[in-house]
């Protein structure tokens, strides 16, 4: 089965054994013994790992880089070197020299090659007629731990795919990388980029020669040369596509390390430059693709633009699941689909992006997507849960697939981080106690976890305790209690203020139905203002210091917030276990539980500026546990379980309530697994769904698009 045809079913494609965590196999892999081989060696295959993938998701990469090439044919994505270390602190170490295969209808990566003189970064690579041709590239001779020795390659050269061997192209006119390549018909053209070195020695940054031209080379031609054609400006790190006849370059740095936003267009009839509308976002390792007669576009914000000729503006058309830069687009044969590879989200040190990712450029909302990947901790469900930035802190939790397994080994501790894009676990500061169902909210750079349930040493009891967890430290920090113990409530951030609604107090000390406590106060804690800091002043005007928000610190040494009743803010009703939001300037609740174990009928919002409840349209079936996720103006509704003919079954479904129009619809998706304790975020215009609840030590991973491709 072929990719135009892979592509357009990937929704409905069961899922893939990928590629491993580890960074790939080790040993070379056979090259063919001679040019005249036909019949390559069977190549060598990276290790599953365990992962799994579905949906809009290929198998991850077994070793993820930036700055390298990438190309595709109708069966296989090609990635051949990149840099795979510490951002900005280079050595020959942690450049690749290999090259990937991924075989899109096995699901497999296997290693194929390796770059016949030597790693490189910044290499570009094209398809063409059955080779995968390579450009220029900077290749690092210095050891880690000493000063960064780089010298741009001017090398060309072409790898068979089916006999796996290479033939030289003629060399660039010069050294180049950190350079782009794109494709019209037979000719490849390569645009911006600098020279680091030269036949004398590597250089730094600081001595590179920025390139003041674009090459071409007809790769089809009989006896190809290089042409050389003038530049309008000088940047690097820029995007190249080729659309509709055309050559367009935007974005990069320039030489005074400022983020280009420019776009030059040039056509190869009239070998004249125009230039286009300014891309909307920074475009500094952009990657960029043309499909048919328009170019489609993406950086490190995660949106995908496209823009054709005679438009003054680019457009939005997609989002990724994973921001990226330095990364690479390929487009599908059939034009309906990107694949996205590599990158990194920032300048961190949390691993570069594994997933592979196709977007649809066409099609419906509700696009829905799965890995499953091994986990390392014990908590089953009900852990604490942070979702900051690219990281996911879980903490304490159940360690039984029972619903009411409760003795005190049950209660755990333990905290895990995960990056998400690396797919890399590491072991965080435990809780301050054993603990499940706690609830938390994020307050800037600052995680905050309250009540809960755990073992008292007699008796399983609702806790007043709250702790602050300082994301760059990774400390917990005590905070004021709770009146009384609370578990199963709604917890929100609005206006400086924390917020808690409903709940219960559970303790079984008090025998029979008085146990359970339905708490319909209001609690609110109003939380310590940012220290101001200056800010020095920007212009020519000498305008001098201004105020500006400081570090938070909830959690810092005499600042604990207190939490009080908040009059008149009494429930209508008892009701814990609910779904609840804040969004603009009101609090949401649907669905949960009141006495007797009976479920919630009606509906309500709060009002934080009139201190009030009102009705609000109930989903159409109430559910117990669910989550209310706000993303870009919608609440989804997620997760949970509701009342069917053999009592409460697992909700896949997903409905969307509109707070403008008073509506609610439903996502044209099922979640493919039970949601029983599962957690639900917002993550980069997606809604992720995370669970540990299975049997084996894994943990599955749903991100589910709501929008869809813009037309």
């Amino acid at each position: 089965m072929r990719l135009r045809t892979i592509l357009p079913l990937l929704l409905a494609a069961p899922a893939w054994a990928c590629a491993s965590s580890n960074p790939g196999p080790q040993g070379p892999t056979e090259q063919p013994k001679g040019a005249d081989s036909t019949e390559a060696p069977p190549p060598k295959v990276a290790d599953a790992g365990g992962m799994k993938v579905s949906g809009n998701f290929l198998p991850p990469m077994p070793q993820a880089v930036t700055s390298f090439g990438a190309a595709m044919d109708a069966e296989h994505l090609y990635v051949m070197g990149g840099y795979f270390g510490e951002p900005h602190k280079y050595s020959r170490e942690y450049q690749s020299d290999k090259v990937w295969r991924l075989d899109l209808d096995a699901g497999t990566w296997a290693e194929v090659g390796k770059l016949e003189q030597g790693s490189l970064q910044g290499v570009a690579a094209v398809y063409h007629d059955g080779r995968v041709c390579r450009f220029g590239g900077n290749r690092l001779l210095n050891e880690e731990g000493t000063e960064a020795a780089m010298v741009s390659v001017a090398e060309a050269s072409c790898l068979d795919t089916k006999t796996r061997t290479w033939t030289n192209l003629p060399p660039m006119p010069e050294g180049r990388s950190s350079h782009e390549v794109a494709m019209l018909g037979s000719t490849v053209y390569v645009a911006g980029g600098w020279r680091m070195g030269d036949e004398h020695g590597p250089s730094g940054a600081a001595d590179a020669v920025w390139a003041t031209t674009v090459y071409a080379l007809d790769l089809a031609a009989a006896d190809p040369a290089w042409e050389v054609i003038d530049a309008p400006t000088k940047r690097r790190a820029v995007g190249v596509a080729a659309a509709d006849g055309k050559l367009v370059v935007f974005g990069g740095l320039t030489p005074g390390r400022k983020m280009a936003k420019q776009t030059e267009v040039y056509d190869p009839a009239t070998k004249a430059w125009t230039e286009g509308p300014e891309y909307p976002a920074p475009a500094f390792g952009a990657d960029a693709v043309g499909i048919g007669d328009a170019v489609y576009a993406s950086a490190a914000d995660g949106v995908v633009y496209r823009w054709r000729a005679g438009e003054s503006a680019w457009q939005r058309a997609a989002t990724h699941s994973f921001p990226r830069f330095f990364h690479q687009l390929v487009p599908s044969p059939d034009g309906g689909s990107l694949v996205a590879i590599g990158g990194i989200g920032g300048m961190h040190n949390d691993g570069r992006t594994k997933h592979v990712e196709v977007i649809p450029l066409k099609g419906d909302a509700g696009r829905l997507s799965t890995v499953t990947i091994p986990y390392p901790g014990k908590a089953k469900n009900r852990q604490g849960v942070f979702l900051h930035g690219d990281h996911l802190f879980l903490f304490g939790g159940n360690n039984s697939l029972g619903q009411h397994d409760f003795k005190p080994e049950n209660f755990l501790n333990q905290g895990w981080r995960f990056h998400i894009p690396s797919m890399t676990w590491k072991e965080t500061a435990a809780y301050p106690a054993n603990r499940q169902t706690m609830q938390t909210v994020e307050v800037g750079d600052v995680g905050i976890s309250v009540g809960g349930f755990g073992h008292d040493g007699e008796h399983p009891v609702a806790w007043p305790q709250a702790f602050a967890f300082d994301f760059a430290k990774e400390t917990w920090s005590p905070l004021s209690e709770l009146p009384r113990g609370r578990t199963q409530f709604g917890l929100a951030h609005h206006d400086n203020a924390l917020w808690i609604f409903g709940g219960l107090n559970y303790d079984p000390r008090r025998k029979g139905e008085k146990a359970f406590d339905h708490v319909t106060n209001t609690l609110m804690a109003t939380l310590p203002a940012p220290p101001e800091k200056p800010e020095s002043g920007h212009g020519s005007h000498g305008q001098g210091a201004k105020p500006s928000k400081g570090k938070t610190t909830v959690g810092e040494a005499g600042a604990p917030p207190t939490f009080a009743d908040h009059e008149p803010a009494f429930l209508p009703g008892p009701r814990r276990a609910f779904a609840g939001a804040a969004h603009d300037g009101k609090y949401y609740i649907v669905g949960g539980m009141k006495e007797g174990f009976a479920l919630v009928e009606d509906c309500i919002v709060y009002d934080f500026a009139t201190k009030a409840y009102a009705p609000m349209p109930c989903p159409d079936h109430q559910r117990l546990s669910g989550q209310l996720i706000p993303l870009d103006g919608k609440l989804y509704l997620v997760g949970g379980a509701f009342k069917g003919a053999d009592g409460m079954e697992s909700d896949r479904s997903i409905e969307v309530f509109d707070p403008k129009a008073s509506t609610w619809s439903r996502l044209p998706v099922t979640i493919p697994h039970d949601t029983k304790h599962s957690r639900v975020m917002a993550y980069h215009h997606r809604l992720l769904v995370f669970s540990t609840h299975v049997e084996t030590p894994e943990a599955r991973i749903t991100v589910i698009d709501p929008v869809g491709p813009t037309p």
